[in-house]
């Protein structure tokens, strides 16, 4: 993914990307533009090998088109589709100590509330009680979320478009500890379900599964880690189970019936589970504060694949950064994001933007 460098900040040094790569990003875009118009029923039908077809057919979220197909067999091929070692705490942690170790400070505990704005400028940040004065503010949340954190919504062409167009990705997430030693399954294997499970309007035919028993961190020795994704948008459901004071009780239904399941396909597992936790689009809201739980944006036939920017006309000392502002999303971008909303910071008061090359 190339990096590009905001025009009229002062560098220590300029990023370059070779002219290869910039093609090869045009191509790319031109790809996810062309098979998001195709549904994985469509694209399965091309092919006249059963176990194609069905394997296609697997693919969660035709609504999305088959470009994400393309999108993870491209990752595998080049090697790096693969998860961090011991999973997201230590690779969070290295952020963490890289950027406290630079002489950031982190408060926990402490949700942003509110962004504080004066004449047309942002001065600070609420939470709770407290008041943190700031001279400038990065919102680094869910884009799509952002009328919380102001008390007048912040209104500008490209947040209007992206309200429009943005499709939400969401997953109900189960996850399984296992007194049994799984190594000889694969990692990540899709199995056909006997009978088919639904979730709210979801009906799953296939269960993906992120079988862990490889890794020490997650897996001691003798045990096994796994989760299971319900993919789908089932917020609605959750939200009114919420409501109606039966969210824990789906939520075991749910769980109940995901072991059942994978019983039949693993055996291993039956009587075996000493662990189980569900996560809703609605432990996602309420963790991460992402609009409607979702953890990436959908790509659909209309979706535009362009970048937003990190700012609003009118609006002083305020820069927005994450993963919507580059859609579809995911990590890459949320970095990358961050990176530009830091460099409009840089531009804005005159100062320089140390780049890592130096």
């Amino acid at each position: 993914m190339p990096v590009d460098d905001l025009k009229g900040v002062k560098m220590t040094k300029r990023t370059h990307p070779p002219l290869s790569l910039l093609f090869a990003a045009i191509s790319a875009v031109w790809m996810m533009r062309k098979y998001a118009r195709i549904s994985r029923k469509k694209y399965a039908n091309r092919f006249s090998h059963e176990g194609i077809r069905e394997l296609i057919r697997a693919i969660p979220g035709d609504e999305q088109g088959i470009a994400m197909l393309f999108l993870t067999m491209g990752s595998l091929a080049r090697g790096d589709g693969g998860f961090p070692e011991g999973g997201s705490l230590p690779f969070v942690r290295r952020i963490v100590d890289t950027f406290t170790s630079l002489g950031g400070e982190i408060l926990y505990n402490t949700r942003a509330e509110r962004v504080v704005v004066e004449n047309g400028k942002a001065t600070g940040v609420v939470s709770g009680d407290k008041h943190f004065p700031a001279d400038a503010v990065i919102v680094a949340s869910d884009t799509m979320a952002i009328e919380k954190l102001f008390d007048n919504l912040p209104k500008s062409p490209w947040l209007d478009e992206m309200r429009i167009t943005t499709e939400p990705t969401m997953v109900t997430l189960i996850s399984l500890g296992i007194n049994a030693d799984l190594r000889k399954y694969p990692e990540r294997p899709l199995i056909k379900l006997k009978e088919p499970v639904t979730l709210d309007n979801q009906t799953y035919k296939y269960l993906m599964i992120s079988n862990y028993a490889n890794d020490p961190v997650y897996s001691p020795e003798g045990k096994t880690a796994m989760t299971i994704q319900l993919p789908g948008d089932t917020y609605d459901f959750w939200k009114k189970a919420k409501a109606e004071n039966h969210y824990t009780e789906e939520k075991q239904k749910i769980a109940d019936r995901i072991i059942e399941a994978i019983a039949t396909q693993i055996p291993e597992t039956e009587e075996k589970i000493e662990v189980c936790d569900v996560a809703t689009p609605l432990t996602y809201e309420r963790y991460c504060g992402n609009w409607k739980g979702s953890w990436m944006t959908a790509i659909t036939s209309d979706m535009k694949m362009k970048s937003y920017p990190s700012v609003i006309k009118g609006l002083d000392n305020v820069y927005f950064a994450g993963q919507r502002l580059m859609p579809p999303g995911g990590l890459p971008p949320a970095l990358m994001t961050g990176r530009t909303a830091v460099q409009y910071l840089c531009r804005d008061t005159g100062t320089l933007f140390i780049s890592e090359e130096q």
